[in-house]
């Protein structure tokens, strides 16, 4: 009974790792490049226009929301996004929002590195207890933009691996997009499909208003449903918890610094204080090399939470990939390790 709870323990730490360290795998499953939503098309007719996704180059015509949304069939609506991908130009378009009063600024943290790139794609083993426990494949996407801004399309996919999807089958994808020129989320999507809960959650972040919208919608084997639908404040320009990992990579990490940052993930409000501790050797499919360890912690109103240590292990590099992330919890720790690397293109200069 202890060795069964223990692998779910883990199931349920693989999104805690991997989407974020802050935020658990069927293998046969195509994932899609934009999540299909119900709630997506049920927003209000407002949050659909502020937070809808465009193809970047788009002139107001092409709506991500609107080809998921409709009542096509998967494979149809699979073709489309991918016709939509392809359309995606990697043009740099005019920079801030339309929509902003005067009164409000959005901040430009670009400096003169480009650590992320369009095309990059990283995939981790989860391991726990020195047992394969699943898959996490990261991918950065074409740009998109969210009501006038350019943004970051960050997707992520999680698939159990056989032996622990006999104890607990989960296949969950995430999307984040996060701001070109400020590094600070739009919008959150996450839908779970496990064993035990059919899951759809959007959160949308609103820094002009300093208010989070968050809608979460689950289904559970027994065909009963549960809903929470909210908005509430929130810090401007925070980072939701997929956004914050690639956050990380754009700032500088310097021994003994803290870097602090708000964070919004499922209407709450949190800190997030990320410690720079040391650099070390380490060995991944970059080959051997520096990494730069991280340990992040959260702190909610003040008060920092201690529930088992954290690390990241970020290469000592322009690029900064994340190469290694574990949690250590009271029955172990739960590990995910870089096991292959697609770098992606680099900007046009």
């Amino acid at each position: 009974m202890l060795k069964l709870k223990s692998m779910i323990l883990a199931q349920r730490l693989v999104v805690f790792i991997l989407f974020a360290l802050f935020l658990s795998c069927a293998s046969t499953y195509v994932k899609p490049r934009s999540l299909s939503s119900d709630l997506a098309s049920e927003l209000p007719k407002n949050m659909r226009e502020q937070f809808d996704i465009k193809e970047e180059g788009s002139k107001g015509g092409v709506s991500l929301i609107d080809a998921t949304a409709n009542g096509s069939s998967k494979k149809a609506r699979a073709k489309k996004l991918r016709a939509q991908k392809n359309k995606g130009s990697q043009n740099n378009l005019a920079r801030g929002s339309a929509s902003a009063s005067p009164s409000f600024s959005f901040p430009n943290r670009r400096s003169g590195v480009d650590p992320i790139w369009v095309g990059e794609k990283l995939t981790y083993t989860i391991t726990y207890l020195g047992i394969a426990a699943g898959e996490v494949e990261l991918e950065v996407l074409p740009f998109k933009m969210i009501n006038g801004r350019k943004v970051f399309h960050f997707f992520g996919h999680a698939t159990s691996a056989s032996l622990f999807s006999l104890v607990y089958r989960l296949n969950d994808t995430v999307e984040s997009f996060m701001d070109y020129e400020g590094d600070f989320s739009h919008r959150f999507h996450l839908v779970l499909d496990e064993k035990k809960q059919q899951r759809d959650s959007i959160e949308l972040y609103d820094s002009e208003k300093r208010q989070t919208f968050y809608w979460s919608r689950w289904e559970y084997p027994d065909h009963s449903k549960r809903e929470v639908k909210e908005t509430k404040d929130a810090p401007p320009f925070s980072q939701d918890s997929l956004s914050a990992l690639f956050y990380l990579r754009t700032v500088p990490l310097e021994p003994d610094s803290v870097v602090s940052f708000p964070m919004v993930s499922e209407g709450k409000s949190s800190e997030i204080i990320c410690t720079v501790l040391r650099r070390e050797k380490i060995r991944s499919p970059l080959g051997d090399g520096t990494a730069i360890v991280v340990r992040p912690e959260t702190k909610y109103e003040g008060v920092l939470k201690k529930n088992g240590d954290s690390f990241i292990w970020y290469t000592d590099d322009a690029r900064r990939f994340p190469v290694r992330m574990e949690a250590r919890v009271r029955l172990g720790t739960v590990a995910a390790e870089l096991r292959k690397i697609e770098p992606g293109s680099g900007p046009a200069r």
